[in-house]
């Protein structure tokens, strides 16, 4: 008890964040997705990621894969109707096949984007216009 008491002296109250107001639903797009390209045979959960303050604004993952934990997690900065549906999407099929096609080690190296992947990747129907979209407006992202 007394080392909890410890803990807590001069900590402040924590902030209190107003509910999150969703542009995207990803439970919608992992559903739309799933169905679509997967039949829907993956079962991972999805969840928009916590928001990135200091330096880590300076670099920005749009989509992460934990496999222990069979999460995908998004940015929150893509929850924002500047970005289209279709590349939110896009990031969420991409991350959903870190899930079923996953990394493997050959030579001593990872291979994350591996060539099955990579093929995979790119039967997203639009894959075309959500990578030209990602390269005509990276500004965004940092």
């Amino acid at each position: 008890m007394i080392k909890w008491l410890k803990m807590m002296v001069g900590r402040q109250e924590p902030e209190v964040v107003a509910p999150r107001i969703s542009v995207y639903s990803l439970q919608e797009i992992y559903a739309e997705m799933n169905a679509k390209y997967f039949g829907g045979a993956v079962k991972v959960k999805i969840e928009w990621s916590k928001r990135l303050v200091g330096r880590a604004r300076a670099y920005r993952r749009l989509g992460s894969y934990y496999p222990e934990k069979k999460l995908i997690r998004v940015n929150p900065l893509l929850d924002n109707a500047d970005f289209p549906p279709y590349f939110i999407s896009y990031i969420v099929y991409h991350e959903m096949l870190h899930h079923v096609y996953p990394p493997f080690r050959k030579g001593g190296r990872w291979h994350i984007h591996h060539a099955t992947f990579k093929k995979k990747e790119k039967e997203f129907e639009e894959y075309a216009l959500a990578k030209q979209w990602e390269k005509n407006n990276k500004k965004m992202f940092f």
